[in-house]
């Protein structure tokens, strides 16, 4: 080993997938602590509550997922990847796992809830799509932080949209729905995420890593800006959408993009994995180094010390 080590340097660089932080979960808080108010969502392997502590009043989101549902859609796996990348990740930006129960016949994740709605009704309102280049930038870049923490840990999101970003109560963007993450120490073959997000590569199954993400984080940055994503044409098939994806085929409407913005997008929805900014050397740092991002102080920002544009009531 000495001498393999001595060619290629220590393989401590590589990182490894990090164990679940156990000591994160609130095991005081029971199951029979909690009162349903009401059902915020369903989704194909249970409901999502509205639920309040007994003595404390605290609202949470209790996601109830049914064994039988898991079992027969062969997704035991997943269930436990998720429930166990979410007790592993403690981040200002990404949803908190609070605790974990189970029954007989439910498994039961206690969540904090963010209560601001989808990023996805701040970009497509009744009145306009799209959203002004300063709010863009700022959800963008909570976005960032929350995708390079997961990098970081080996773990590819695979599954990034405006939906899947909330907003908490001091306006701040929140990544939830980590049922498509994924540990990826190398290339994951799984065809997953949304039709109008899909890099190339995965709609090509030539293997994919996190570098899936930040296709995707490029097409978001496009969606808040314009409107609409990057390859969507009104009343086109999968088929055409995918075409499209495959060869790069988009451009900017005239004069809604700024230069700087236009620069970082085309640098992120790249064809080659290689060649896409955030999977270069220096990684996540080309992004955050970008000068569309320099009104930016990451500091203040994991603080929210930074006004969002948006603050809901």
């Amino acid at each position: 080993q000495a001498s393999i080590e001595s060619v290629i340097g220590s393989v401590k660089r590589l990182g490894k997938a990090l164990p679940p932080v156990a000591v994160k979960l609130d095991r005081s808080l029971k199951l029979q602590d909690l009162v349903k108010v009401r059902i915020l969502g369903v989704g194909t392997f249970g409901k999502v509550w509205l639920v309040s502590h007994k003595k404390t009043q605290i609202p949470y989101a209790l996601k109830m997922l049914s064994k039988r549902e898991i079992i027969g859609h062969h997704q035991v796996e997943g269930v436990i990847r998720e429930k166990n990348i979410m007790s592993s990740i403690d981040h200002p930006f990404v949803v908190n796992l609070v605790n974990t129960f189970q029954d007989p016949k439910h498994l039961y994740m206690l969540i904090e809830l963010v209560q601001g709605g989808e990023l996805f009704s701040v970009i497509h309102t009744e009145v306009r799509d799209g959203i002004p280049n300063p709010n863009a930038r700022f959800y963008a870049a909570c976005i960032l932080q929350s995708l390079s923490h997961l990098h970081h840990r080996n773990i590819c999101y695979r599954d990034l949209k405006p939906e899947n970003i909330l907003i908490d109560s001091k306006g701040y963007g929140v990544l939830v729905d980590l049922g498509f993450a994924k540990v990826v120490m190398d290339k994951t073959y799984t065809l997953c995420g949304t039709p109008e997000y899909l890099a190339p590569e995965i709609i090509l199954s030539k293997g994919h890593d996190k570098g899936v993400d930040y296709w995707a984080y490029g097409v978001l940055i496009y969606e808040m800006l314009v409107g609409r994503s990057p390859f969507y044409t009104y009343g086109s098939d999968q088929v055409s959408l995918f075409k499209r994806i495959v060869q790069v085929k988009y451009g900017f409407p005239e004069g809604i993009v700024n230069d700087l913005a236009q620069d970082l997008i085309t640098r992120l929805i790249v064809r080659r994995q290689a060649n896409r900014f955030g999977c270069l050397a220096r990684g996540d740092m080309d992004i955050r180094d970008h000068p569309w991002f320099a009104v930016i102080d990451t500091d203040k920002l994991l603080n929210k010390k930074i006004p969002a544009p948006w603050v809901p009531r």
